[in-house]
């Protein structure tokens, strides 16, 4: 009977008396094993134990088939490649026993996160679930149950999260964001739920205890996820842990940057870890297969396309947080034989329910950038042996050379993309950002040369004398290589007047106020060891860069926000004689060309006029008429970069990438935000 059941040929002749029972499937199984009476030439008695109806032999066939698809292979047909295999084995190995249903709480192993057993299950019939109210499901969610929150504020928080924060990482389902998601969601999505409330309530100044109840219960769900609770094997972890990654409440930051090793780079360790968490969950859950075309599996297409999804989303945040902190990289990413374009993801085209945009077109933009970037870091940054010598043999800039030609088509592939202006404007900061970060690794190796040189020829002399760009950046080999990288940064910064600092700046992905720290730090580097050489050009960069600082200054609208700590750190690095000056919301004179509604004039342009610019080295202060100089002329930080090489007499250099891609200034990082005499 067993082997009938299971399709399997019935084997008598391998144990015990031949052509007598047991079988050798049974024997090994540990089954009863019962003969069944063969039926061959026979007529089927209606009732019969072994017999049916001829009527339903073709629905018993098709039954049992998807019974023997369903039941786990014999223990001895199983793989055993390593223990993990071995207690697949044991586990199925009482397959006489029936097979558990899984309950709703467990039953999690659909690629679309969504329970498995729902339709089957017979305390959700149709007719039941057409009478619960819409917040019946909720009513177990914890936070709901300890009286903390209330459904009704549901539909307020998901509204803010679909309009400011969705556009820029589109990896929600579609039925979160729309006007019946309080009927939809289900107990599976209970945790990315919880990630959605806490980001959406993060800003909002309306939502502050919100916001504190459900980081509390957040940390308490992301525990049970590095512990491995079976309800948290599901992708709806995955893309849970992706939007933390993006969007750290703005109080966690604040905790980890208040302890004794103060350090602006914290929130970024944070989501580093976040970001491996997801790879590792991700390959747990088999996600990586969706990155293979030909890979077979018995799912649907739409579960396939959403795994496929979820692990690009993983590959992009994995590659991008990996670049940031100069480390390598966890996840191997979608095969290379594999190139995935807006066609294979239909699920971020355009639904009426959620927004009239494409975002399909957006993510190949961003993995083809990507790809850009996470190639410069492995040629450029294999090693900080490979780099240096790379550096000092200077047959660097035909690398240079094809990431330059590969971006300028990228640039001409996407920049008429149709999307919206604020989702368009962080495409282009990426672009400009990787511009700068492959031309960037050109000034830094004119420094470490001239370093290296200057320590090994005049040991005894540590005057600083930056007399490499004496003669302006085209007098240097790599001059069109360092006046690239300046004018990505230039760019860069002008792009976010683009973005309204309360309507846009703040909602952002924690990324992209880090390309504009990036390219406020590099442009510092570069003024003080005299790569700008007319007035003009100085007063531009100095304007530049005093308005990103209005502007994140002006960004955020809780009091705790990363952006105010970056233009508070931004300020004295640029600024170190100028005091508390630049305080308030509002800094009324910051520059003489820069005042409160200049800066909002040029929020609408891209770039600086130079027309406009004053060729005056002197930033008069417009109220208390104080003044200062230009900090070039301070004589504090003059060539204070090259200067940074030299002490005790020796060659102080550190890794290259972790210069480059780190602080950019000795110390930056560790300066303490809220003590103004740090």
């Amino acid at each position: 009977m067993r082997c009938r059941q299971r399709k399997t040929r019935c084997d008598l002749d391998g144990v015990g008396v031949p052509k007598k029972p047991p079988c050798v499937s049974c024997h090994h199984s540990g089954s009863g094993c019962v003969l069944a009476v063969s039926r061959r030439g026979r007529q089927t008695k209606r009732g019969s134990v072994f017999g049916s109806d001829h009527t339903t032999v073709s629905p018993r066939k098709a039954e049992m088939q998807e019974y023997a698809t369903d039941e786990p292979p014999e223990p001895l047909r199983m793989t055993l490649r390593n223990p993990s295999d071995a207690l697949q084995i044991l586990a199925h190995s009482q397959d006489n026993l029936p097979v558990a249903t899984p309950s709703p709480s467990m039953a999690y192993s659909d690629a679309t996160g969504r329970l498995v057993a729902q339709a089957a299950s017979p305390t959700h019939s149709t007719t039941r679930s057409n009478r619960l109210a819409p917040s019946s499901t909720l009513d177990n969610y914890e936070l709901v149950q300890r009286g903390l929150l209330h459904p009704s504020i549901f539909p307020e928080l998901l509204h803010i999260y679909a309009n400011n924060y969705h556009p820029y990482c589109p990896i929600v389902p579609e039925y979160f964001l729309c006007s019946s998601a309080l009927e939809r969601i289900q107990k599976a999505d209970y945790f990315l739920l919880t990630i959605i409330l806490t980001i959406a309530s993060r800003d909002s100044p309306n939502h502050v205890l919100v916001h504190r109840y459900c980081w509390y219960h957040t940390q308490h769900l992301l525990l049970q996820v590095l512990l491995a609770h079976p309800w948290s094997q599901t992708p709806r972890t995955v893309e849970g842990l992706i939007l933390l990654s993006e969007w750290l409440p703005h109080i966690q930051a604040d905790q980890t940057t208040s302890k004794a090793h103060k350090s602006l780079s914290s929130e970024d360790r944070t989501a580093w870890s976040l970001v491996g968490l997801a790879v590792r969950l991700g390959y747990l859950l088999r996600l990586d297969t969706a990155a293979f075309r030909n890979f077979i599996d018995d799912e649907s297409k739409e579960q396939e396309e959403r795994k496929r999804l979820v692990w690009v989303f993983v590959y992009l945040l994995d590659r991008q947080i990996s670049v940031r902190l100069g480390h390598s990289f966890w996840s191997r990413g979608p095969a290379l034989s594999s190139h995935f374009t807006k066609n294979d993801f239909p699920s971020l085209k355009s639904s009426i329910d959620v927004n009239h945009h494409s975002y399909a077109a957006v993510l190949e933009a961003n993995l083809e950038l990507t790809q850009l970037i996470y190639n410069a870091h492995q040629i450029l940054y294999p090693s900080n042996d490979k780099t240096l010598t790379m550096i000092h043999n200077g047959d660097y800039p035909i690398y240079l050379d094809d990431f330059d030609r590969c971006i300028t088509t990228w640039h001409a592939k996407w920049k008429d993309i149709h999307a919206p202006i604020n989702v368009k404007t962080t495409l282009m900061l990426t672009y400009e950002y990787t511009r700068l970060y492959v031309n960037a690794f050109s000034f830094q190796a004119v420094v470490i040369r001239r370093s290296t040189s200057r320590s090994s020829s005049q040991s005894g002399d540590r005057q600083p004398h930056p007399d490499e760009f004496a003669h302006g950046i085209m007098s240097l080999p790599d001059g069109r290589y360092v006046f690239d990288a300046t004018q990505a940064a230039k760019r860069l910064l002008g792009l976010f007047s683009r973005l309204a600092p309360r309507r846009a700046l703040c909602y952002l992905p924690s990324r992209f106020h880090l390309y504009g720290v990036y390219a406020a730090v590099f442009l510092h580097k570069t003024q003080s060891v005299g790569v700008f050489q007319s007035a003009a050009e100085r007063q531009e960069v100095t304007n530049l860069v005093l308005q990103f600082i209005s502007i994140m200054n002006e960004a955020p609208l809780v009091g705790k926000h990363v952006c105010h700590g970056y233009s508070v750190m931004l300020k004295r690095l640029w600024f170190p004689r100028d005091g508390d000056s630049f305080q308030g919301q509002h800094s009324p004179g910051m520059g003489q060309n820069v005042t409160s509604r200049e800066l909002t004039d040029q929020r609408n342009m891209t770039t600086v006029d130079p027309s406009n610019i004053t060729h005056q080295p002197e930033v008069q202060q417009g109220i208390g008429q104080t003044t200062f100089t230009s900090i070039f002329d301070h004589g504090g930080l003059d060539c204070a970069g090259e200067d940074f090489w030299f002490r005790d007499n020796q060659t102080n250099l550190p890794s290259v990438e972790d210069y480059l891609l780190g602080s950019f200034w000795p110390g930056i990082t560790g300066f303490g935000i809220g003590d103004d005499d740090s």
